[in-house]
């Protein structure tokens, strides 16, 4: 896959957040992006920020909950080189897997983790046929660490993973390099949306994360513009963890680390 600028991209929930901020990455560096998600107004504004800095987008409404919807978006949007597959469900994740209705599971999958199959499996291939291409599944710390009442959740972005990695050693051979990143805690609006009570994003990650901040979007999107460069040739298969540290040590989640320092010293 080529450094060189005038790839086209296609970035799924790009109406704002971690979709947006890679969308612009891409656009910064001369690429033609395709804006997918359900949120016109969103993508508009994805659209507009990326024109107001002189870059080129377009933009493809799509409901991915929709397996024919996802094969229509792969028909619009074109030759493919990189795809960025990043919607995923971002409200009302906390369900208990006694509790959670099919309904909710079934969408989960069809989001998660069949949308990002089948535009792999349409994209491809074309990438197949031109011997180069970069697939990036945006997945989540979640599927590494058992979280609270996010069962539907972990287990789609599991699944997401080993996609990634089956794909990953399956498409290598054909050009088309596959890989995953998975996110900790990241400053977005959905996560602020997804915090219960008094309890703030920052206070989070303060207090579970080594790191002790919230990951940026610009960050994540530095790492997609990485996994599709040519230095990053070498990676293929692989789920790249970017967390401030949160799943590497024992307290994640439970632990206070101030207070661990604390008691230590």
């Amino acid at each position: 896959m080529s450094n060189s600028p005038g790839r086209r991209v296609l970035v799924t929930g790009a109406s704002r957040g971690v979709g947006a901020a890679v969308a612009r990455a891409f656009a910064r560096h001369g690429d033609h992006v395709v804006l997918s998600a359900r949120n016109e107004a969103g993508l508009k504004r994805t659209l507009a920020a990326i024109q107001a800095a002189g870059g080129r987008a377009e933009i493809q409404v799509a409901d991915l909950s929709s397996r024919a919807a996802v094969r229509d978006l792969a028909r619009r949007s074109g030759e493919i080189d990189i795809l960025i597959n990043n919607a995923a469900l971002t409200a009302g994740k906390y369900h208990s897997p006694l509790d959670s209705a099919d309904e909710y599971w079934d969408l989960n999958f069809a989001v998660s983790f069949f949308a990002p199959l089948i535009l792999m499996q349409e994209l491809g291939r074309g990438m197949q046929k031109r011997g180069h291409g970069v697939v990036v599944n945006i997945s989540s710390m979640a599927a590494q660490r058992a979280v609270p009442l996010l069962a539907p959740y972990s287990v789609v972005k599991s699944a997401l993973d080993a996609l990634s990695r089956s794909a990953g050693m399956d498409l290598a051979g054909s050009g088309i390099r596959v890989n995953a990143v998975a996110l900790g805690h990241v400053d977005t609006e959905a996560f602020a949306e997804n915090c219960v009570g008094s309890v703030t994003p920052q206070a989070i990650a303060k207090r579970n994360a080594p790191l002790g901040r919230l990951i940026t979007p610009d960050e994540i999107a530095g790492m997609c513009l990485y996994l599709a460069s040519d230095i990053a040739a070498p990676v293929v298969g692989t789920v790249l963890t970017i967390d401030g540290g949160l799943t590497s040590g024992m307290y994640s989640f439970a632990g206070n680390f101030d207070d661990v320092t604390q008691r230590d010293s």
